[in-house]
């Protein structure tokens, strides 16, 4: 089954309710978890952004997002985001699937991106961003068509 990552920052509400009454609020959702199909695989509280960390393992991405509406919609949490986790072996087969010359090719393409024969160099420009500078494709002022996306 796949796994998914649930952040959850808890509202303030839902502090003063936590400090008032102190409990394990994992396994109070063990029950709704599982009843979907998933099982609770790891959890955390946590410094930072979110307060609590979750790994479960959901049947699907459905099961998934089911669960992280109903900890957004139970009120004491402020911010949920859940993420869909892959393993090694699975992010292994999608860089292999990046890098076929097919893909390659239509990305750079669909970026406008030169072909990697050409040269292209890392510019600065007047607005301060960032940009690739290809000498073949720049206008006779110096400035690089990547620059200016009026041209």
């Amino acid at each position: 089954m796949p796994h998914y990552l649930h952040q959850v920052a808890y509202s303030h509400e839902g502090w003063q309710a936590l400090l008032a009454q102190p409990q394990d609020r994992i396994e109070a959702v063990r029950p709704a978890i599982e009843k979907l199909g998933g099982k609770i695989k790891s959890a955390w509280f946590a410094f930072g952004e979110y307060d609590v960390v979750v790994i479960t393992e959901m049947p699907d991405n459905v099961s998934a997002a089911g669960i992280a509406i109903a900890f957004a919609g139970g009120g004491a949490c402020k911010s949920v985001q859940t993420t869909p986790l892959m393993s090694i072996e699975e992010a292994v087969q999608a860089m292999r699937k990046a890098t076929s010359p097919d893909i390659e090719r239509r990305h750079r393409a669909s970026a406008g991106r030169p072909e990697p024969r050409e040269e292209c160099r890392l510019r600065r420009g007047l607005s301060g961003r960032l940009f690739f500078w290809v000498p073949s494709r720049s206008t006779a002022e110096g400035e690089s068509l990547f620059d200016n996306p009026m041209r």
